[in-house]
């Protein structure tokens, strides 16, 4: 027990004393009062004088006891000798010193940069949290010991004296009050990046990477960058979750920081993703410049091209959450896009057509708040992209009017995109009236650009085999080959139809030189192959009367990887945005993400060469602003 214990408990039994002696003087008094006898209220005077006495005794060894207790009594704020001595009281000191110690700069942090200060984290939020959620235990801890810790005595603990001094008990208040409210302002903040920053891709669904963004034209790595990237992951997620068409068949993954085209390739190729997004913002503004880099899964041919200008044009915003979700919202539309490719890849043209739909309804609900004519003209062109594709996909349902209406809207969007040309020239074309397609073939040869020129060319060479202008036809065949790009899938094919229209010329060398260079860049396509060679044996010197249509085996239709045939009605329907592909009723071993490419059937008579219906557009490469 304390000196101090000791010293009150004797003054308490004093107290007791005290109070009966005077008690015991109270009843004398009244005794001697009513007392007759002479003898008897004399003994009754002596009775109290010894009892006053006594309680004077007692009265001044209660002054001396408190006097002693005022004495020993600690100080305001001051410990209690066990607590001072104890190893235990400096660890707790230590412990609430760090508490303060980084609540304040958590403090300071939140107060000069707000919620950007987590862009500091965005790498991995869910370390931050962890650590956040530590120090906040230990700063409980420290903070509640002193606010709770109480003397030893032997009274009930909620009527003991604290053991910690005032002054304490104010600062452990303080501390555990500011560590509470940063701690709730960085969880939020925390959560709002989204904690689940790395996931892998799942099998079978589409990925898209939210790359680290940078700042200004050099991208350089700032704090800024990494906030809007999570941001934008996070919005773009929740974008996904409302729309049925993505729902489940896309992950979205953040990145590290992306500079160049390059690193982007890379970047795809490390996560297995197909869409990487990066780009950099500009300093001081809540203004974003995207770049969009597409990478085609393997067996998977969606013929991408350039990426719509639209979605590259800058994009700006009310701080850095309307920035984000404009972001969003805009680039779940090219996923929506990206995804009706793929369905087109695998026959699908149901769902193509209905992730189409989805596209422009998405791209036109951004129509209202374009303020600049350079981005509504990039929009505009985005339009005119999707109504064709989207033309051309009802145009392989045979769906002709439907798709003529289509490339009304794209051409009302845009009427210097040439492919729309192209997909009204092959419906005039498919109907045999070929000088409208002709017409319309032209004008798609002016407006496309220099190295999107093979397939309309080679269009207008159909055109002309139509109306059974063969030189014509050929010299357009030759300029589609000229035109074409060394990796173009169609180049065996623009080979083939050459060959052909030249030895119904009587060029019969010349046309089987065309035809052996089909056969070789036909490679693994059966149906070039074989289309190839029985044009050779067709084709001998000597001369021959034109013929105006080629033989059966030249069906574009199907010996054009590019353009899908007709879904076989036996076929049922994908369930997963990736199945794997079968032939015939052989199922594969195991599945895939992404389709086995395999190939298709001997194609069916056709009277003469069918264009590319279903050819996927050809994108022009808009100029970024400056």
């Amino acid at each position: 027990m304390s000196p101090i214990s000791h010293l009150q408990r004797k003054r308490d039994a004093l107290e007791r004393e005290y109070d009966l002696l005077s008690e015991k003087i109270e009843r004398l008094r009244a005794d001697h009062a009513i007392e007759p006898g002479a003898a008897v209220r004399f003994q009754l005077e002596q009775q109290i004088e010894q009892a006053e006495s006594e309680r004077d005794a007692v009265e001044r060894q209660i002054e001396a006891l408190e006097e002693k207790l005022e004495r020993q009594a600690p100080e305001e704020g001051a410990l209690p000798e066990y607590v001072e001595r104890s190893a235990s009281a400096w660890l707790i000191y230590s412990l609430l010193a760090v508490a303060a110690l980084v609540t304040l700069l958590e403090l300071v942090g939140v107060l000069s940069k707000g919620l950007r200060f987590l862009g500091e984290f965005a790498t991995n939020p869910g370390a931050v949290l962890g650590a956040v959620l530590a120090l906040t235990a230990l700063t409980g801890f420290a903070s509640g010991y002193v606010l709770l810790m109480k003397q030893k005595d032997t009274h009930p603990w909620w009527r003991r004296p604290p053991a910690y001094g005032a002054r304490d008990r104010v600062l452990a208040r303080v501390v555990l009050i500011a560590n509470v409210t940063v701690t709730l302002i960085l969880v939020l903040g925390i959560l709002r990046y989204d904690v689940v920053h790395a996931q892998p891709v799942v099998e079978g669904q589409l990925g898209v990477a939210v790359a680290q963004f940078g700042e200004g034209v050099e991208i350089e790595d700032s704090a800024r960058g990494r906030e809007l990237s999570a941001f934008v992951a996070r919005n773009l997620r929740r974008e996904i979750d409302l729309l049925p068409g993505l729902a489940g068949n896309v992950t979205i993954i953040s990145a590290p920081l992306v500079k160049d085209e390059e690193e982007a390739q890379r970047v795809a190729r490390e996560n297995g993703v197909a869409l990487v997004i990066w780009g950099w913002v500009l300093p001081g503004e809540d203004t974003f410049v995207p770049s969009f880099t597409f990478v085609e899964p393997p067996d998977v041919e969606v013929g991408w091209g350039e990426v719509p200008g639209w979605y590259e044009v800058e994009i700006s915003g009310d701080g850095t959450l309307e920035l984000s979700q404009t972001v969003a919202r805009r680039t779940s539309g090219l996923i929506e896009y990206i995804v009706g490719l793929i369905y087109l890849d695998q026959d699908d043209y149901e769902r193509a057509a209905v992730e189409f739909q989805r596209a422009i309804a998405l791209t036109e609900e951004a129509q209202p708040g374009i303020v600049t004519d350079h981005e509504m003209r990039s929009l505009m062109r985005s339009l005119a992209i999707y109504h064709l594709v989207l033309g051309r996909t009802l145009a392989a349902q045979g769906k002709p009017d439907q798709a003529r209406a289509e490339y009304e809207s794209a051409q009302e969007c845009d009427p210097e995109y040439g492919p729309t040309y192209v997909g009204f020239g092959n419906i005039d074309y498919s109907e045999r009236r070929c000088q409208q397609a002709l017409q319309w073939y032209e004008k798609a040869v002016e407006l496309v650009p220099r190295t999107k020129k093979a397939a309309a060319f080679y269009a207008r060479g159909n055109a002309y085999f139509c109306l059974e202008q063969y030189e014509a036809a050929a010299a357009d065949y030759r300029l589609a080959i000229e035109n074409a790009a060394p990796d173009d899938r169609s180049l065996a094919l623009y080979h083939l139809v050459l060959g052909i229209i030249l030895c119904r010329l009587n060029r019969s060398s010349e046309g089987i030189e065309h035809i052996s260079q089909a056969q070789r860049l036909a490679g693994s396509d059966s149906s070039l192959q074989e289309a190839a060679l029985k044009e050779v044996e067709n084709c001998r010197p000597g001369p021959t009367a034109i013929s105006p249509s080629p033989t059966p085996a030249l069906s574009p239709t199907a010996v054009l990887s590019l353009t899908p045939p007709p879904p076989a009605p036996a076929s049922a329907p994908s369930t997963t945005l990736f199945p794997t592909a079968v032939l015939s009723s052989t199922p594969t071993s195991t599945p895939t993400l992404f389709p086995t490419r395999l190939p298709t059937a001997t194609p069916s008579p056709t009277p003469f060469p069918t264009p590319l219906p279903h050819e996927p557009p050809s994108f022009p490469t808009q100029p970024k602003p400056p």
